[in-house]
């Protein structure tokens, strides 16, 4: 009796942890009646003495039928599924099933049959059972343990049936999922669509570049390939722009480009220890030689294709033995050290002349159209007076080497190209270039040079029209046609970086109605008046278009998406602003989770930027924000003050700031979102951003307490440690900070560093960073993390290893975004299991 009373509590315990809910199969896919032989027995037994027998077919290799080839079968009353064992003979079959959890959770796999058989999950097998039953009551079953992350797991079963089995195949399958999951969505059948995960943007094809023929017939794409192990493999297209056919595709690696007049693609390859310039005709693929013994430099072409220009690198010394002399703030960066000059290889005799010499870096713009000139620039830091560095642009008679100055020590000037009559330059610049002629601010402002702005100088006059001063949006690249004489752009539109035209002689701007919301990778015909260009938006990955610029016509060239995202399902976005308390109207979005149902009230995350650019519409980013939405979070998004793409007076209110109008109209929208839509939860809100977004993050946590998790990567906690420290400290500060100093602006540079104001944080914080990070240093996450330790606050620090600013290896940015992932479950789902799992609480914690 004593024994019951003392067991009795132990094994309700024990019934009470491991409660479970069942799942039983309802559908499955099915291929069967897979005809298998028993082999010629030369002898009965093999090299190591076994006999082969019936059950040593199920190791048969069967390779997974393309999906049509499957039926849709139903499980009977009593959650079985039954096939005919075979007349004759034995026969394999495949059975095709998915778990698709919306949570991390413990899940078993229990399968059952009277057949022998093979699970296989996610393509490696993973048990097998290889008896026979004489009926359904006694099958056989094995169960597969797993922690499911919230994807979709693909289940394969193959079994064995013979015509001597004592009964029909039976199968079944059940999930068996803990207690506390019993009302956590979990989908378990042969439905195959699916939400996207973190490998749906780190593995599979991805555009890298693309180009038109300069007859606009054909697009030469560049593709980055990810294995699902991260393996990288490079893959070029050539495709037919009138039939839409793709005519070949290389894998070798080559670096092909177009020629700029004769619609042969080109490329160099080493011989001989050699460098040879080859052209090949992208119709009949016949190679030619047309250069040997090349110098090994990056090279660009002349318009009628006479000569090549190369940029050639020449490096200062380094100071010998092991201690380093700083010959600059910059003398950190690889390309401190390094000086470009400019030479010209001439093909008809194969002399390659220098253009250039000095110790300040030289690089080429562009070539005039007649081949008579050229425009380079030159760049030569000056560390005492803001911007820190000056640039120079000159025009080189290549007939009399004589030099024509274009514009002098220009701090906000950086590029020039000619326009298709060699009569105009087109100038690229932030809002001070040139005098500050482009500038549209208030009285009392400072421009944010990030606002990128375009000019046009008469070569005659040398006067300059500052084109973009009443144009909004942020200039990201701009081609002078030579086809048609208007200069096509791409500009950051608010949060949409849109295609526009602007034309010199209406002196107008206008857009030019492209798919995309984010345009990407603009490229001109120069004989024809044909554009091509990738992009994404909000909800799906890049494609390359192109477009007939008469009839404005945009076609679809490539999508290499379409197959890995098929099956996924997403949820909708829809935009949504608000008006600030001073009035200004600030711009956002939000996504909805997949299978949203208003009646139900969900998480919120709150993403934002604020250091300068807006959160893209992009759909692939370090920050997949229809990811977290397939979560089951609301994500709302916004481009606070200070933000390019709205005009140059709003992103002014980004200099001298340092949050100071964001995070205020962070926490006024955040509050009025979850107010106005009765499914956000306000008693859940995770904030979270990188870089300015991390220092953002750590500012917010000090200003309200209404965000319950949040994240910050590599983010700044103290504006001065970071202004001295991070490789680009200074320099950014020269823009986000004109003219303030930590010696005449002491008062900016502590209040507004969450660091002064740790005291203040009471939200749990996750601060993550790569360990080799020169940008942000990861000091300024140590920092923040041993001041909220000290204070007793709820805070984690993940590094990661061999990562610089952003994290680029396809295992560690798994990781990342998992740890992400896991800390917002933690925190505001209530769900430790996930993060317990990646980071297992240790007695040192106690």
């Amino acid at each position: 009796m004593t024994k019951k009373i003392i067991l009795l509590p132990a094994l309700l315990v024990i019934f009470t942890a491991v409660a479970q809910k069942d799942i039983p199969l309802k559908d499955v896919r099915y291929y069967g009646e897979v005809k298998v032989d028993m082999p010629v027995m030369c002898d009965s037994i093999n090299v190591n003495g076994e006999k082969f027998l019936t059950k040593n077919l199920l190791g048969t290799l069967l390779n997974e039928p393309r999906e049509e080839k499957y039926k849709m079968m139903k499980a009977n009353d009593d959650s079985l599924f039954v096939v005919d064992k075979p007349k004759t003979g034995n026969q394999l079959s495949l059975w095709k099933l998915f778990v698709t959890p919306e949570n991390f959770m413990p899940v078993k796999l229990v399968i059952k049959s009277t057949s022998p058989f093979e699970v296989y999950l996610d393509g490696k097998k993973n048990k097998d059972k290889t008896t026979k039953e004489s009926s359904r009551e006694k099958a056989g079953s094995v169960t597969i343990d797993f922690k499911a992350d919230p994807r979709q797991y693909v289940i394969l079963v193959k079994t064995l049936s013979s015509a001597g089995d004592s009964c029909d195949t039976y199968l079944s399958a059940t999930l068996k999922t803990e207690k506390r999951d019993s009302l956590s969505q979990v989908e378990f059948s042969s439905n195959d669509r699916r939400l996207v995960y973190t490998q749906d943007f780190l593995a599979g094809k991805r555009i890298l570049k693309t180009t038109i023929s300069p007859n606009g017939k054909w697009a030469l794409t560049d593709y980055n390939f990810v294995d699902d192990k991260g393996d990288k493999s490079k893959i070029t297209e050539l495709s037919d722009l009138q039939s839409g056919k793709l005519l070949w595709k290389d894998e070798s690696n080559r670096r092909l480009s177009w020629m700029p007049a004769s619609n042969l693609l080109y490329y160099t390859s080493e011989k001989n220890d050699k460098i040879e310039l080859r052209t090949l005709d992208p119709v009949f693929l016949q190679e030619n030689i047309v250069a040997k013994n090349l110098p090994e430099s990056d090279f660009a072409w002349s318009p009628k294709e006479n000569f090549l220009i190369f940029s050639i690198n020449e490096t200062f010394p380094e100071d010998k033995g092991e201690l380093h002399r700083l010959l600059s703030p910059e003398d950190r960066q690889d390309y401190f050290r390094k000086r470009s000059s400019l030479y010209m290889y001439e093909l008809s005799t194969g002399i390659c002349s220098r253009l250039t010499y000095g110790k300040e870096d030289t690089w080429l713009c562009d070539i005039s159209p007649d081949e008579k000139k050229l425009l380079f620039g030159t760049r030569k830091p000056f560390i005492a007076r803001l911007p820190f560095s000056e640039t120079s642009m000159f025009m080189l008679d290549l007939e009399t080497m004589k030099v024509d100055t274009i514009w002098y020590k220009d701090g906000y000037a950086s590029y020039a190209g000619f326009s298709p009559d060699g009569k105009q330059l087109l100038l690229i610049g932030g809002p001070d270039a040139f005098g500050g002629i482009g500038l549209n601010i208030d009285e009392g402002q400072i421009a944010n040079q990030f606002d990128v702005q375009i000019f046009i100088m008469d070569l005659k006059t040398r006067n300059i029209n500052p084109i973009s001063k009443e144009f909004d949006s942020s200039i990201t690249s701009a081609i002078w046609s030579k086809a048609d004489g208007r200069i096509y752009l791409t500009a950051e539109d608010k949060d949409y970086e849109h295609l526009f035209v602007y034309d010199p002689a209406k002196n107008k701007f206008s857009m030019i109605p492209a798919t995309p919301d984010i345009v990407s990778g603009l490229y001109a015909a120069n004989n024809a008046q044909k554009l091509v260009y990738y992009g994404s938006t909000i909800s799906y990955t890049g494609r390359v278009y192109s477009m007939d610029l008469k009839s404005m016509k945009e076609t679809v060239v490539s999508d290499p998406g379409a197959e890995r995202l098929n099956k996924v399902d997403f949820g909708k976005t829809e935009d949504w602003d608000f008006v600030a308390a001073d009035g200004t109207t600030i711009d956002g979005r939000f996504y909805l989770p997949p299978h949203f149902d208003p009646s139900k009230k969900y998480p919120v995350l709150v993403y934002y930027y604020g250091g300068t650019s807006p959160t893209s519409r992009a759909f692939e980013s370090n920050y997949p924000l229809n990811q977290y939405a397939a979560m089951g979070y609301i994500v709302y998004t916004l481009q606070p003050s200070g933000t390019t793409g709205f005009g140059q007076k709003f992103s002014a209110r980004h200099v001298n700031a340092w949050g100071e109008y964001a995070a205020d109209e962070i926490i006024q929208g955040t509050k009025l979102f979850c107010r106005t839509h009765e499914f956000a939860d306000s008693t859940r809100i995770g904030c979270f951003g990188a870089s300015y977004g991390g220092f953002m993050t750590m500012y917010l946590l000090t200003k309200t307490d209404i965000f319950k998790a949040a994240v910050s990567h590599a983010g700044i906690s103290s504006i001065a440690s970071y202004w001295g420290e991070g490789y680009w400290g200074y320099s950014y500060s020269g823009a986000a900070s004109t003219g303030s100093y930590p010696w005449n602006n002491p008062k900016m540079y502590t209040e507004q560093s969450p660091l002064y104001n740790a005291d203040k944080i009471n939200t749990p914080l996750l601060l993550l960073q790569g360990k080799m990070d020169t940008n942000v240093p990861i000091g300024e996450s140590i920092q923040m993390y041993n001041a909220l330790k000290i204070l007793g606050k709820d805070v984690e620090l993940v590094h990661v290893d061999g990562e610089n600013h952003s994290i680029r290896n396809f295992k560690r940015k798994l990781e990342w975004q998992r740890t992400i992932l896991a800390f917002f479950a933690k925190n505001l789902k209530g769900d430790e299991r996930w993060w317990n799992e990646l980071y297992k609480p240790t007695a040192i914690e106690e």
